[in-house]
């Protein structure tokens, strides 16, 4: 009986092609039955074995635990969720913006802050950031600006006073809304809207969710001849991205 892996060549040699930029994958896959333990600590064994063969003897390693420690300590001595790079350069005692670009990303990827490249702010707080602020954009329609009729939410779009001043509110803290409107336009979370003379926000999240809309052609006689033309969205980078079929009836 064929195992599984050599069942599915083709199908992984094809995925190592596609995804080699990526991802890698290994030349023997493993064979595991999630119904046996032991058939599942050969990977758990590479995995260890890889993790520290790739650890072994990188000093950002050791450097990025001790900083996430001294971010930790920082943010409870001063009650701050977002501090400069200024900040964070002393907290690392490294000027080196190399070095200081290399740990912060790491720091990112790890979960431990948000940091974008050539932002000059870094959140200390992720969970924070993500469930305070950026949560709080699910009931940005139904808040009392906009029930009173204040605030218009057009089709995503927002002005940026009013979400800046409604961030400053949420946040209760020393944060400025309109740095908070800034981290989220360099992390692709919104973008800016020319109209007119009001500065507006497009914020995806904020479409108004319409149901299911069944989108059909016009209806025609027999003896009509037709031409349709039509325009398919596409992401730039197909292997990291992609457009799920909910976002097309919430902006057509």
């Amino acid at each position: 009986m064929k195992s599984v892996s050599s069942c599915l060549s083709n199908s992984i040699n094809s995925l190592r092609s596609e995804f080699k930029k990526v991802i890698d994958i290994v030349d023997s896959p493993f064979d595991v039955d999630a119904r046996n333990k032991d058939s599942v600590k050969p990977v758990a064994e590479h995995i260890f074995i890889v993790a520290k063969d790739v650890l072994q003897g990188i000093e950002l390693y050791d450097i990025c635990t001790q900083v996430s420690k001294n971010l930790l300590t920082y943010s409870k001595n001063t009650n701050k969720r977002i501090i400069t790079w200024e900040e964070f350069s002393k907290i690392c005692n490294n000027d080196d913006k190399a070095k200081l670009n290399a740990i912060a990303m790491s720091l990112n990827e790890s979960g431990n802050i948000i940091y974008v490249s050539g932002f000059k702010h870094i959140v200390l707080d992720p969970n924070w950031f993500c469930n305070e602020i950026i949560g709080s954009l699910i009931g940005f329609p139904n808040s009392k600006g906009a029930s009173k009729g204040i605030v218009r939410f057009d089709k995503g779009c927002i002005p940026r006073q009013f979400l800046e001043q409604e961030f400053e509110s949420i946040a209760k803290s020393n944060v400025k809304g309109s740095l908070l409107v800034d981290l989220m336009e360099a992390m692709h979370l919104c973008c800016k809207v020319a109209k007119g003379t009001t500065d507006l926000i497009f914020i995806p999240a904020i479409l108004p969710d319409v149901g299911v809309q069944q989108l059909q052609w016009s209806q025609m006689d027999d003896n009509d001849t037709f031409v349709y033309n039509g325009r398919r969205l596409e992401c730039e980078n197909k292997d990291l991205t992609f457009v799920t079929p909910c976002l097309f009836p919430r902006i057509y």
